[in-house]
């Protein structure tokens, strides 16, 4: 496939099954906000592109193209050398802080 078919063509992900038409644009938004404030704690980030892919960029300004979630967490490990598990009590915690905090 072709670069430019890659980006218009339509996929469809598992976390978006049984959504509305119109509505998945603002859930993948609301996806991203809630990734970006468990990645910001190690100083990484994710954002959309064109609404089929993601960038991935490190404290240090690397950037990975990511089809999926399931892969960004790859990619973050890879990026780190170290997992980053959403799920550690220690960034749960830290994130209950910052949301005290603001």
């Amino acid at each position: 496939m072709c670069g430019l078919c890659g980006i218009f063509g339509e996929r469809t992900h598992w976390s978006t099954q049984g959504v509305a038409k119109g509505t998945s644009r603002r859930q993948r938004i609301f996806r991203l906000q809630a990734i970006n404030r468990v990645l910001s704690l190690a100083h990484y980030s994710i954002r959309d592109f064109s609404g089929t892919d993601y960038v991935l960029s490190s404290p240090t300004g690397a950037q990975s193209m990511v089809k999926e979630m399931g892969q960004m967490w790859q990619e973050v490990e890879k990026m780190r050398g170290t997992p980053l598990d959403p799920l550690d009590e220690k960034l749960i915690r830290a994130m209950q802080e910052r949301a005290v905090c603001a």
